[in-house]
């Protein structure tokens, strides 16, 4: 499924951590300890601003990491955490 399609099926009801976390998981295809670039999660969001609810907000990754849904080792990296799906089911 697009990324755009997905995001309309699944990200609208969530909040903006929530949705980051979700964003993360279809880039890395729901693999866990996957990586991607936040600079890609970045550009992907700011590309779908009304599906994704509004512009980027930095603050979503640290909010999204504090509920270990994903982690950032470095500054250059986004790993996907088995804790994800709890993202889509309000947990």
């Amino acid at each position: 499924m697009p990324v755009r399609a997905f995001v309309n099926r699944y990200a609208k009801p969530l909040s903006g951590p929530r949705k980051y976390a979700l964003l993360v998981a279809r880039l890395c295809g729901g693999k866990i300890g996957q990586t991607v670039s936040p600079r890609e999660v970045e550009r992907q969001w700011r590309s779908m601003t009304e599906p994704m609810g509004g512009s980027y907000n930095p603050a979503y990754a640290a909010r999204a990491k504090n509920e270990g849904w994903i982690d950032s080792p470095d500054r250059k990296s986004i790993v996907l955490l088995k804790g994800w799906v709890n993202a889509l089911n309000g947990k």
